[in-house]
């Protein structure tokens, strides 16, 4: 049944499945815990009972006394303790169920009662200013005192004894649930790591087989066998996708060779047209190549990258698929304009791959502070080989540190896009070479495209030198794009804006 699945929805199942048995067996064991606590709970409260009318019967005699001896005007606080000593006397009524304890409880209340009795007698005597018999009484009912706090150990004693079982077993109860978890918590991490194992066993050997074919295809693709597609997951999406490739690029070779065959009976037969014919093989090859290399090359690469992320290996992953949309990006055809954020994304992702090459000796800040200039046209690959320029001339290829700052703005005439660094700088005869050439540059460094060539491109795209570049050994370089915002370029690409 799994087969089936893709792998999002593998992980799902497993991981419902040992959610449900984690789920399953907390609740057991919230309940279990719950019913001893509860019994836990009852024990002790019953001895907080007892507790709390002894601390009463203290309190009372403390007001009592107080009342007698101040002579105070009001017994309020007397009857309060009073009215909480019967409420908690009567709510023992449940609590001792043997006979012995139940003869022990009625004592108590039969003293509680005779306790009310001097207490209230010695309150009118000292009301009818008879202080010797309120002492008097005050005395006889400390006596009582000693008496109930005799019945209310004895009490504590027997509802002791009696729980001693319940709570025996309440000890045990707890000790086999801790064991029972510890077993249940062994068996889910058993299967959470067969779960994992299983997993990762599957995969290995998916990316076994899509390897050997990877360097099949690599090696001899005329020679690579299809891989059998199984289940329908995202292995088999993969395994399908290289078999096309492999199939592709078989074709490609079978026409390459054909191609060649077809050259070579041209040769024999037209001396006559042999440098025409060359020409046309070379360019017939060429056209071929840049059809298979490129896509090729963004295959593998974003095959790289599912590898990589299957294997959890995030940093290769990230690496890899920038460096994968960079290279789609720069397919494009340099002569079609692209918007700003489009080339600061590629931008973004360039520093990326730099800062995983250098690692943190450049430090790059991107600061976009008008959201009006992400939508400006501008040649494509226009801010690449100016960083790239820092990065190489300015930084010693990258050895040296320092920081590259990329801004963009606006104000009420110009659209402003800065690259400024703090490296080594230029001198004025460099910057003037840079600046006043009017030849269409050759090839520059690394991405194929130097600064020169981004200043004859900006040249022909507006029509106009927007390009200025400020420059001191010593004290780095700066490189602003001014665009009027009445450029005829920036009006037709943004649909008429700008008036």
């Amino acid at each position: 049944m799994l087969r089936n699945l893709n792998m999002k929805k593998k992980f799902l199942f497993v991981f419902l499945a040992i959610f449900f048995v984690m789920t399953s067996w907390n609740l057991i064991l919230m309940l279990r815990t719950d019913m001893i606590n509860k019994a836990y709970h009852e024990i002790i409260s019953n001895v907080v009972k007892l507790n709390e009318v002894d601390m009463l019967l203290d309190e009372s005699m403390e007001e009592l006394e107080e009342y007698l001896t101040r002579k105070l005007y009001s017994n309020n606080g007397f009857n309060r303790k009073l009215n909480e000593l019967y409420e908690s006397v009567n709510a023992l009524s449940d609590v001792y169920p043997a006979q012995e304890e139940q003869l022990a409880y009625r004592n108590l209340r039969q003293l509680l009662i005779t306790l009310d009795r001097y207490v209230n007698e010695s309150i009118w005597q000292i009301q009818g200013r008879n202080p010797s018999e309120a002492m008097q009484c005050f005395e006889t009912a400390k006596d009582v005192v000693i008496q109930m706090k005799e019945v209310i150990n004895y009490l504590v004693f027997q509802y002791m004894q009696s729980s001693k079982i319940r709570y025996d077993y309440l000890v045990m109860q707890t000790e086999r649930t801790l064991g029972q978890s510890l077993l249940v918590w062994g068996m889910i991490l058993m299967l959470c790591g067969t779960a994992a194992w299983l997993f990762a066993r599957s995969i290995t050997a998916s990316l076994n087989v899509l390897a050997g074919y990877s360097m099949q295809i690599a090696q001899a693709p005329e020679n690579a066998r299809p891989v059998a597609v199984t289940g329908k997951d995202e292995f088999a999406v993969l395994t399908d996708s290289l078999n096309q490739m492999g199939s592709d690029i078989k074709k490609y070779i079978k026409t390459l060779r054909e191609k060649a065959d077809l050259e070579k009976e041209l040769q024999e037969t037209e001396l006559k047209n042999l440098s025409m014919e060359n020409m046309l093989s070379r360019a017939e090859l060429l056209a071929l190549q840049s059809q298979i290399n490129p896509h090729f090359l963004f295959n593998t690469l974003n095959i790289v990258a599912q590898m990589a992320m299957i294997e959890e290996a995030d940093a290769t992953y990230e690496l890899t698929m920038n460096l994968s949309k960079m290279f789609r990006y720069n397919l494009r055809n340099l002569d079609t304009p692209v918007l700003l954020k489009d080339e600061i994304e590629n931008l973004k992702r360039y520093v990326y791959i730099q800062r995983a090459r250098y690692g943190e000796t450049v430090n790059y800040q991107i600061e976009i502070q008008d959201s009006e200039m992400s939508g400006l046209p501008i040649p494509c690959l226009s801010l690449q080989p100016i960083v790239e320029n820092s990065v190489i001339h300015g930084f010693d290829n990258g050895n040296g540190k320092g920081n590259i700052r990329i801004a963009a703005w606006s104000d009420h005439e110009f659209y402003h896009i800065v690259v400024e660094d703090d490296g080594k700088g230029m001198d004025e005869k460099s910057l003037e070479h840079i600046q006043n050439s009017q030849d269409m540059p050759g090839r520059g460094h690394t991405s194929g495209l130097g600064i020169r060539n981004v200043i004859f491109r900006l040249r022909l795209f507006y029509e106009y030198e927007v390009l200025h570049i400020r420059s001191s050994p010593g004290e780095g370089t700066c490189v602003e794009i001014r665009i009027p915002k009445d450029n005829k370029k920036v009006r037709h690409e943004r649909g008429g804006e700008g008036g």
